[in-house]
């Protein structure tokens, strides 16, 4: 038979096959927020190509039917960022659990979730799980004039903005009958890890039964899952060998077993942090060098020590193309080596809470990937290396509680994508240049700055006010002098305004009524509104904006004015800002015209006599009003909170993630507690505990 006929033959036939698979796929009812080209995209097996800004979820639905033999697919969700400067997170449940809630896929309502910065992640759909049985439900799939259903598994995904920059991404969807079952070399590894690491019923979260419809081993006299390839969090190739493996929590207690996992040749992901694994961080990395095409380890809160200098193999990791790490939280020393920060290809590297020690290596290459650095909490010491102009991927930043000095320099502060930069706690002396320069504009990406408690001697930075989506400023602790510079239009959207603890002189502007944190907040924002310039050399009025009676709400943010030398109008309008001494002038106020922050004038007279009438009961009655109104509001928020979860609790399989230690374009480190929570799976960017959070 001719060779070329035989080929054409082979890749038709492959064809028909793929093109059969993605004819399982049923639409579902239309919805507001889908795009009436998804299904049809998906529908032949063509990826859905779009763009998300900041926050814009973008919705994709599908439903999947069944073989003729009843039979249903597994089906992996992959997406792509596919710009340098994108971020794009992914979120899936069945849908009918969002028709229950009425509410999209999300950070806080999901099953499955891929949080990531690296260029591609996936979820994989096991057939075999609850959550997928959970999906099954009767579609309508009339065509040609004739009425007809059929029981499919439906799905609902949200593809999530994370970043400043419009994230361009591309969503993949493929289904397939395949056993997709872990390969035997690999279901023997993964038992030799349990019998090593876990004792009785140390490792809970491997023991609890998840609901899977998978094949169950018994260990000494204890039945657990070998195959990962239907585990949350773990996703297979095609060919049964791990691709990402999720331990994340497992309380695995034991040496690292790096014999077992060097086994995994196809490994691309491997997420062990939250466990008591031991070992020399040197030899660990060492020993994962012959693992190609791994891109991403995180092995953070952990008992891991030793240095990362020792032995040089440990660096043939980053030559090959590491693109993440995460060693947070063990108990590593020594410097860092330059081999790490000189990839070109590293996107993220997290070393916060051990015992580093010197200075940052000046290495950092042009065109650098590097979009993430975290080194809080050690003892490093002298100046930030002026090879970090050359990240300009840089978004975020946290070198807190450290040691270093000098000045922060321009470029640090500059950089075009900068969205977090945590200097605190260090001993800083002076400001980027820049930041006092009134011809300077900074990045647009900006939302968090504090360069708090350090040694800064330099005037405020009133420029950072041209920042539009700055939401925390913190420069307090400093010797930072000069009047509060806020103009018309500055701060926008500061809701976190601290400048405490320095040597500010002059008065509040009446400009600042225009900053974030003066304007209507919505108790979705997550966020405690504060305005904080206590402990400088303030005088002069305070401005009318911070009498409740002209902005109602006010009394609900953290305001704090005190140990300074302000007068005001009366002490007892002012008794919510906590311990406010100011020195009472009600005879400069006689006759006038207060503005509120919406711009209608409110004429208000007030007498000295009228003052002095006022006995003590009239000046506790106000606090007390106000105590009570606090904590009928809180009340409420706490009932509405308690009603929504109790409604949602028949859903036993949706996650509702907590906050913990990490999270960048984000990360949850603190052990899941929920009785679900393997369900989901963590973010894999992280940031320190101590961290302003984006």
């Amino acid at each position: 038979m001719n060779s070329t006929f035989v080929f054409v033959f082979g890749v038709a036939l492959f064809a028909s096959a793929c093109a059969q698979e993605q004819k399982k796929l049923v639409a579902l009812p239309a919805h507001d927020f889908e795009n009436g080209t998804d299904f049809d995209n998906l529908l032949k097996g063509r990826p859905v190509i779009g763009t998300v800004e900041l926050g814009e979820p973008r919705l994709l639905r599908f439903g999947i039917l069944p073989s003729d033999e009843g039979e249903f697919p597994n089906a992996v969700v992959t997406l792509t960022t596919t710009n340098a400067h994108g971020d794009a997170d992914l979120f899936c449940a069945p849908w009918v659990y969002l028709r229950r809630a009425n509410r999209l896929p999300g950070r806080r309502f999901h099953v499955w979730r891929s949080i990531h910065s690296q260029d591609q992640d996936s979820i994989f759909l096991s057939s075999k799980s609850a959550e997928y049985q959970d999906a099954l439900v009767e579609l309508d799939t009339s065509s040609d004039g004739k009425n007809s259903t059929a029981l499919a598994a439906a799905f609902a995904c949200s593809v999530a903005g994370e970043s400043n920059t419009p994230s361009e991404f591309e969503f993949e969807l493929d289904v397939s009958f395949n056993e997709h079952k872990l390969v035997k070399e690999e279901q023997k590894a993964m038992k030799s890890i349990y019998k090593k690491c876990c004792t009785g019923e140390s490792c809970l979260r491997w023991l609890r039964h998840t609901g899977n419809i998978t094949e169950r081993v018994e260990i000494d006299d204890t039945e657990i899952e070998l195959d990962f390839c239907h585990r949350y969090g773990s996703v297979c190739t095609s060919q049964g060998r791990l691709k990402r493996l999720d331990m994340r929590g497992y309380n695995l207690t034991c040496p690292f077993p790096v014999e077992e996992l060097a086994k995994m040749e196809s490994l691309e992901k491997l997420d062990l942090d939250r466990n008591q694994l031991e070992g020399d961080v040197g030899e660990i990395l060492a020993g994962l060098a012959g693992l190609k095409k791994l891109v991403h380890i995180s092995l953070g809160d952990n008992d891991i020590s030793g240095t990362l200098s020792s032995p040089s193999e440990a660096c043939d990791l980053f030559e090959g193309g590491l693109q993440f790490i995460n060693l947070r939280a063990n108990r590593i020393n020594g410097r860092v080596p330059s081999c790490m920060l000189a990839s070109p290809k590293l996107r993220e590297f997290h070393m916060s809470r051990n015992s580093l020690f010197g200075k940052i290596p000046d290495v950092i290459p042009e065109g650098s990937d590097l979009e993430a650095i975290s080194l809080t909490t050690n003892r490093l010491s002298g100046s930030i290396p002026k090879s970090f102009a050359n990240a300009e991927l840089l978004r975020y930043v946290f070198l807190s509680k450290n040691r270093f000095s000098g000045q922060i320099p321009d470029a640090l502060g500059a950089l075009p994508f900068m969205e977090t930069l945590d200097l605190s706690n260090n001993k800083f002396a002076a400001l980027p240049d820049a930041w006092t320069d009134p011809e300077w504009t900074p990045p647009e990406t900006l939302r968090r700055v504090s360069v708090a408690s350090n040694s800064i001697k330099d005037e405020f930075p009133g420029p950072l006010g041209k920042a539009e989506n700055l939401g925390t400023l913190d420069i307090s602790e400093n010797s930072i002098h000069g009047e509060l510079v806020i103009e018309e239009g500055s701060f926008p959207s500061t809701i976190n305004f601290n400048a405490s603890f320095n040597e500010i002189e002059g008065t509040i502007p009446e400009a600042a009524a225009g900053m974030g944190v003066f304007q209507p907040i919505p108790l979705t924002l997550g966020e405690f509104p504060r305005f904080d310039v206590r402990s400088n050399k303030m005088s002069g009025e305070i401005p009318a904006f911070f009498y409740p009676n002209v902005t109602g709400s006010i009394a609900f943010r953290g305001i704090h004015l005190e140990d300074n030398e302000f007068t005001c109008r009366s002490p007892d309008d002012l008794q919510y800002i906590f311990e406010l001494e100011c020195n009472p002038d009600p005879a400069g106020y006689e006759d006038q015209v207060v503005v509120e922050l919406t711009g209608q004038p409110d004429i208000e007279k007030r007498s000295e006599s009228s003052s002095s009438k006022k006995s003590s009961t009239g000046k506790i009655l106000p606090a007390v009003l106000g105590c009570l109104a606090g904590v009928v509001i809180v009340a409420a928020i706490v009932a509405v909170i308690v009603i929504r979860r109790k409604k949602n609790k028949r859903m036993a399989h949706v996650i509702y993630p907590k906050d913990g230690d990490v999270e960048i374009g984000g990360v949850a480190a603190a052990p899941d507690t929920e009785p679900n929570a393997e369900n989901g799976q963590d973010n894999d960017r992280i940031l320190p505990a101590d961290s302003v959070r984006s």
